[in-house]
């Protein structure tokens, strides 16, 4: 009789992998589709506007990396196809990387049995509503977490596969997608590096090579994912002109700028005033200031006009503020990052995005059309409830990154152990990426982490596992 309960409670707990694969596979092409008939052909900020219309005029008119506008105009923007198409075509592209990867990273797992509050995990975060809403959207963020979660599962792949060919076919599409992070984001920078330590792992571990050859073929994954960074700048850079690395000099000053004022704002006598601030620009500060968005400094003039004045020792002034101010320059950073990672009221935040908006002298040459419509509407209508749940706080996903990053360091052992918590560092360090640099609490800019926190989960829970230990039991 016990063993008769034992035999049923298996059936119902531990779900075959067949059966959980075609389920994953059903949620993902639901959530695919749902996502690209949302999105109703791209849903575009002024941000998005801007690098449309970079794409269009083959100049730089904002501080973005100039490679999302290069890709928009190779998509059509600046050959007559219009910018619907090209958009539509961007998040076609995004919806497939979102949906596939964690797909196809399961498909390479090798357990017998999936338990089904795994599968539920699984199917929960590929159903995700945020991911959904997100794939529709044409922003950078959008771009960067599609081009993340492809070349780690590029890299995993690699790493799972038994033929030497396989291994370096798929390191080397990991590299190229690699040396194109940073970019499209400067958070390309801080990953890039931990994300390519996987391909360079899979030449290491080749073991039906000689120990020259693995050094020959580790090393030249390195060559090749310089040569495709150098390669993405110079393509990018020929097809959209003006930038000329002003994305990265316009994002410090635009930090010391906020910092500056975040000190002043938590400290009675403060940097501002060491630096002549007058009693309009303070008043202006004690008015407006708020660690949820750097925005705020359009409506201080005076506050504005000292920092402008100040842009040539700006960044003396703000490391002279931090060794004189720490506390306050911490308090702002405490409650800059609270707002970050949802501890404010989501509707500061941008959590979503739907229809067009941007500058008219942009929007015309483009065809397109502020506004919203009907369907966009309801969207919005249907996500407000959405807003102060877990799914749109990042605290919740960093929750997640920290439990699978425990699991796998209890369930998981050698070179597959390594090899995810390589991508969960990676994660790891996205985030604290941020902790000096960010300047506005919107949701977009972490977002990047929830589609590699889909793949994790499924290559956990699946058994993906380095191609040597695959013959292993999986706990």
């Amino acid at each position: 009789m016990t063993h008769l309960a034992s035999e049923w409670r298996d059936r119902l707990w531990l779900i075959p992998r067949s059966t959980a694969l075609a389920m994953l596979a059903c949620a993902s092409t639901v959530a695919l589709a749902l996502s690209a008939a949302l999105s109703t052909g791209g849903h575009a900020t002024i941000d998005s506007v801007q690098q449309i219309y970079e794409a269009l005029s083959g100049r730089s008119v904002s501080w973005n990396p100039p490679f999302m506008s290069a890709l928009l105009q190779s998509l059509g923007v600046n050959n007559f196809v219009g910018a619907g198409i090209s958009t539509a075509v961007f998040v076609a592209f995004v919806c497939i990387a979102f949906w596939s990867v964690p797909l196809l990273i399961a498909f390479t797992g090798r357990s017998s049995r999936i338990s089904l509050p795994a599968l539920l995990a699984c199917l929960l975060l590929v159903l995700n509503p945020v991911l959904i809403i997100y794939g529709g959207i044409v922003w950078k963020d959008v771009l960067f977490a599609a081009l993340v979660s492809m070349g780690t599962a590029m890299a995993l792949l690699s790493l799972g596969a038994k033929a030497g060919w396989a291994r370096v076919v798929f390191a080397i599409l990991a590299v190229c997608i690699i040396g194109i992070l940073p970019l499209v984001r400067q958070q390309g920078w801080v990953i890039g590096p931990v994300l390519l330590a996987l391909p360079v792992l899979a030449m290491a571990w080749t073991g039906s090579w000689t120990t020259r050859r693995r050094v020959v073929f580790s090393l030249a994954m390195i060559l090749v994912c310089v040569l495709a960074h150098s390669w993405g700048r110079h393509w990018s850079g020929s097809l959209i002109s003006g930038s000329e690395g002003q994305e990265m000099s316009v994002g410090f000053r635009s930090i010391q700028s906020f910092d500056l004022a975040g000190m002043e704002a938590f400290s009675r006598d403060g940097p501002l005033v060491g630096l002549g601030a007058s009693p309009e620009a303070l008043e202006e500060l004690q008015q407006h200031y708020t660690p949820e968005r750097i925005d705020f400094l359009g409506l201080t003039p005076s506050l504005k006009a000292l920092l402008s004045s100040r842009q040539e020792t700006l960044a003396a002034d703000w490391l002279n503020a931090i060794m004189e101010h720490p506390s306050a320059y911490l308090t702002h950073r405490g409650e800059v990052l609270k707002a970050l990672f949802g501890g404010h009221s989501a509707g500061a935040c941008l959590p979503v995005h739907f229809g067009i908006d941007g500058f008219d002298h942009q929007l015309n040459p483009l065809g397109l059309v502020r506004g919203s419509d009907v369907i966009d509407i309801h969207l919005f209508k249907l996500s407000i409830p959405l807003f102060e749940t877990p799914i749109f706080k990042h605290w919740f996903y960093l929750g997640i990154l920290i439990a699978m990053a425990l699991l796998i360091l209890v369930h998981r052992r050698g070179r597959t152990r390594i090899a995810l918590l390589v991508v969960g560092g990676s994660t790891a360090l996205f985030y604290l990426s941020f902790v000096p640099t960010a300047i506005a609490c919107d949701f977009r800019y972490l977002f990047p982490a929830i589609p590699t926190l889909t793949m994790m989960a499924a290559a956990y829970f699946f058994g993906w596992s380095e191609f040597s230990q695959q013959e292993e039991k999986i706990p």
